[in-house]
């Protein structure tokens, strides 16, 4: 072999070395304007409000709140509220932020053991202006009751009638989706350690698969507006490795007049993913 084609298939082996390494490791950021998102208010005295919901007639605003989400019980004209068990909530506020994670991806279904790797930070305030700070260092064990994919996955259809996450929502792309246990703190005190957490970049367009023209691909937003979640679950895992419950103690009273035993939050802006092949341009 001479040098020169020596030199090629040397590029060759680095480029294809390069490319599949990117492919099983991506980072992401987040940082600025974000949605705190309160407990769900299954009715709230006056229903779905109409202009924004419509009617079971005509009913608008799917691609945020699907009809299996929905009560019809108490009224003709409108939706009663949401349905119970939603880990989502129609009741948010702005607040601001910011989250890194990292995240490789080396083994296709859950076993035993695992060779994925993520770790995630956030900081973010709390809507009545507290400090959060969460830490993921561990990903949940392989013995869970819901396909995790090793813990992390890339490049997935999730959620809907997909059979992952919740089918209380549509469908939508995961560019990368991670499930972890996470520590809690507030205000820099520890308040709840080991936390069922699940961190995710998705498209944001939750209607996109309805009409393809809103799904225009263009390299800045393929496949729609990016929104990165933050949901940290009160469960934890017990001696058996099952989750139990473990209410954590946000100290947010939510417009129910509860306090809020989880967290969730939606980082919407400067959202940036390294690694991801749809993104590496």
């Amino acid at each position: 072999m001479g040098i020169g084609a020596g030199l090629l298939l040397l590029a060759f082996l680095l480029g294809a070395y390069t490319s599949t390494r990117d492919e099983r490791h991506v980072e992401v950021t987040a940082t600025g304007k974000m949605e705190w998102l309160f407990d769900g208010e299954t009715h709230d005295g006056h229903g779905l409000e109409v202009e924004r919901f419509g009617t079971p007639q005509v009913p608008k605003a799917l691609d945020v709140v699907p009809l299996t989400n929905r009560k019809e019980s108490a009224y003709v004209d409108r939706y009663d509220g949401l349905k119970d068990g939603i880990s989502f909530s129609l009741n948010r506020t702005d607040t601001s932020g910011w989250l890194k994670f990292e995240a490789t991806d080396l083994t296709p279904l859950d076993a035993t053991t695992t060779l994925d790797r993520a770790t995630m930070e956030a900081e973010f305030e709390g809507p009545e202006g507290s400090h959060f700070r969460v830490v993921m260092n561990r990903l949940v064990p392989g013995t869970l009751d819901i396909q995790t994919f090793g813990g992390v996955v890339f490049n997935h259809m999730i959620h809907g009638d997909t059979g992952l996450g919740t089918e209380r929502i549509f469908p939508e792309f995961g560019y990368v989706v991670v499930r972890g246990l996470a520590d809690v703190y507030k205000n820099d005190v520890l308040i709840a350690k080991n936390m069922y957490t699940y961190v995710s970049t998705t498209q944001r367009a939750l209607a996109l698969n309805k009409d393809k023209k809103a799904g225009t691909y263009n390299l800045e937003n393929p496949m729609g507006r990016l929104i990165a979640h933050l949901v940290i679950h009160p469960l934890t895992p017990g001696e058996n490795g099952a989750f139990v419950d473990a209410p954590i103690p946000t100290g947010i009273v939510g417009p129910d007049g509860k306090e809020q035993d989880f967290i969730h939050v939606n980082f919407t802006e400067n959202i940036s993913v390294q690694g991801n092949r749809f993104f590496t341009h």
